[in-house]
């Protein structure tokens, strides 16, 4: 693909007319294929295969229990999981009543899941016990009942958070990186990275590196802590 061609403003308002015609929502990208191409496949695992029109019928009854289990648009909903048709339906749903997933990997510690849980401020856990052994050994620590989600199997699913915050939108992405054991990343390769390999618009505003997750000594995060963590805009992202 070659370079688009114009001054920096002009690429930059070309940009944003064609990401003005982009789907708002992350489920939003099958809904033209289920009515298009309802038959054709659009996922495998496990040794089953969900057409668009089956995604487009499951992402809308899961949104419906998740509903059902406590969940409100602006909530956070983690989901412990390996890669699997329910993450995935999990993912859609949540963005289908504009709820955030969190996606965890259950292969990470139990202190590491519980930080994330705790700085997530996650108002309902899925554990996806039909597929890991290790979401459910995590489901049985968090007292995660199983309940059969349809399509979905049985998923554990946690009691639910009422001190979680909802708040609507999609302005702001958290993301969590784990490095490798040694592997060092300072504000200036992190910005460097950053802007070499993402557009403007991709840019984080702001990176917070922080050694570990500040918590006390049974694992509950700190969050006074986090607040005073050094924040280092980064130059071309986002206002």
């Amino acid at each position: 693909m070659s370079a688009p061609n114009g001054t920096p403003a002009e690429i930059a308002q070309a940009a944003q007319s064609i990401l003005e015609g982009l789907p708002q929502r992350l489920d939003q990208v099958l809904r033209p294929w289920a009515q298009s191409a309802p038959h054709q496949p659009a996922l495998i695992g496990h040794g089953r295969t969900w057409t668009y029109g089956d995604l487009a019928r499951i992402v809308d009854d899961t949104a419906t229990l998740l509903r059902d289990h406590g969940v409100r648009g602006g909530d956070r909903v983690m989901i412990v999981s390996e890669n699997s048709l329910a993450l995935a339906a999990l993912v859609l749903a949540s963005s289908a009543m504009d709820a955030w997933s969190v996606v965890v990997n259950p292969r990470l510690s139990e202190r590491e899941i519980d930080q994330i849980r705790d700085h997530c401020g996650a108002r309902v856990l899925y554990y996806t016990v039909g597929v890991s052994e290790l979401a459910r050994a995590h489901a049985a620590r968090h007292a995660a009942r199983d309940i059969d989600m349809g399509a979905l199997g049985t998923l554990a699913v946690s009691p639910v958070n009422d001190a979680a915050i909802a708040e609507p939108g999609n302005e702001e992405v958290v993301a969590y990186v784990q490095l490798l054991p040694g592997a060092a990343a300072g504000v200036d390769a992190l910005t460097t990275h950053a802007a070499r390999q993402l557009t403007a618009y991709k840019r984080p505003a702001e990176i917070i590196v922080l050694d570990a997750l500040p918590a006390s000594a049974t694992g509950k995060i700190l969050k006074h802590k986090l607040a005073a963590a050094a924040r280092h805009p980064l130059p071309g992202g986002p206002a």
